[in-house]
């Protein structure tokens, strides 16, 4: 039986000595290798939460993706969330079983619940491969229509990810941007705002096509600026000071010129 995670973390920290702790680590670690391989699936939670803290410490815990990728596939909420942090945690972009998950990702998003559908959102922001952002884009680009304005946020920044791996989808998700832009949530903005740079990145011929845009970009900057901040966005006396510098950035790549 592998030591609870609280317990095991507990154990390290009261270490007397960095060998010590290092026999701690060794210990447990050979115990969850054996273990992993014949548990039953409601103990495999834990030994996948530990294998994150350990992922976090340093440690090379790469024998547990395939277990990490199966969690993440499960249909129970809490599993799911768990292995799509594990799989974020443990994997990196050039991880060749990253290609076993495309199709957990095409079912998480068609799935009707919103809670679902962002963990996938959320990794396709944050590691999304080239061949995994050709492979999903026309969901991602269908969710940024979600009533759902946590799932509209989530999917503006999976298309920022996804133009910037894939430039030549830039033109696939103008109507993508208009929805967003024209959202009256400060996240969503925001994402709206990343996704226009993004575009005019991969294909700089926007930026001529868009110039007409820099008075709305302007009209927003200075309501942003006179306007009172509300909580959620205050920072000091500013208001939503990263959205500001979001549209100052983008109204200097409309003035230039090609």
């Amino acid at each position: 039986m592998t030591t609870p995670l609280a317990e095991f973390i507990a154990d390290i920290r009261e270490a007397e000595s960095i060998e010590v702790e290092r026999i701690i680590i060794n210990n447990e670690l050979a115990d969850m290798r054996t273990k992993i391989r014949e548990c039953e699936l409601d103990e495999k939670p834990s030994i996948i939460a530990k294998l994150i803290y350990l992922s976090i410490t340093g440690e090379n815990v790469s024998w547990g993706q395939i277990d990490a990728v199966s969690l993440m596939s499960n249909d129970r909420l809490s599993y799911k969330r768990l292995g799509y942090l594990a799989v974020q945690t443990i994997f990196d972009e050039q991880s060749e079983i990253l290609v076993l998950i495309t199709q957990t990702l095409h079912r998480d998003l068609n799935s009707p619940n919103p809670y679902i559908q962002s963990y996938p959102l959320t990794f396709i922001a944050n590691m999304g491969t080239a061949e995994m952002c050709q492979s999903v884009y026309t969901d991602v680009e269908r969710l940024t229509n979600s009533i759902h304005p946590g799932i509209v946020k989530r999917a503006g920044m999976a298309s920022v990810r996804i133009v910037r791996k894939v430039p030549e989808l830039a033109a696939s998700f103008k109507k993508a941007l208009t929805r967003l832009l024209s959202n009256t949530k400060h996240s969503v903005v925001s994402a709206g705002v990343t996704l226009a740079i993004e575009m005019m990145n991969a294909d700089p011929s926007y930026i001529k096509s868009w110039a007409h845009f820099s008075k709305p970009f302007t009209q927003l900057l200075s309501t942003l600026s006179h306007s009172r901040p509300t909580a959620e966005f205050r920072m000091a006396i500013f208001n939503d000071p990263f959205l500001q510098i979001k549209t100052l950035k983008l109204l200097g790549m409309l003035r230039q010129r090609s």
